[in-house]
């Protein structure tokens, strides 16, 4: 389980807000769930979905939003919170750089920026990359020999 949590602060409407959350996150996949007045929550993917596919879409995605303040127009303090259950799958510091990402992007799209969630994946992939993939074939490579070194026992 990945969680990630992100608060910022916005000069904007509650139904301004709402409606740039399932714009923003209905484009990465979301699809809005029933909440409260005060929380938004979004899902995407299915339970095990790290089994049937490589793409983090696939896994169960959980963005819950909570707002409060905000009702006479002020400022309105969003706690952006995210629960990715990546069962079946290994979480690369890539997936947890992608998850963050996706929250860092809705605070930037809420304050009017332009927001390129690639940018943001890509500005983190690098350094994390090709370490993920060293430590998944040692891995691989201790199990093979362990697994030799066993059978080879046990003849």
């Amino acid at each position: 389980m990945v969680r990630n949590a992100h608060r910022f602060l916005a000069s904007r409407g509650r139904d301004e807000l709402e409606a740039s959350a399932e714009l923003y996150f209905g484009a990465l996949g979301y699809r809005r769930r029933a909440g409260r007045p005060d929380r938004l929550v979004f899902r995407r993917g299915r339970p095990w979905g790290g089994l049937r596919s490589h793409a983090l879409r696939a896994c169960d995605t959980t963005v819950q939003i909570e707002l409060s303040g905000g009702e006479d127009g002020t400022a309105t303090v969003l706690t952006v919170t995210s629960w990715a259950d990546l069962r079946g799958r290994i979480v690369t510091p890539t997936d947890r750089a992608r998850l963050e990402a996706e929250l860092r992007g809705f605070d930037r799209f809420v304050a009017g920026e332009d927001v390129s969630l690639r940018a943001l994946v890509d500005s983190v992939r690098p350094r994390y990359r090709a370490r993920a993939l060293r430590r998944a074939a040692l891995a691989l490579l201790g199990l093979a020999l362990g697994g030799a070194l066993a059978w080879w026992w046990l003849r």
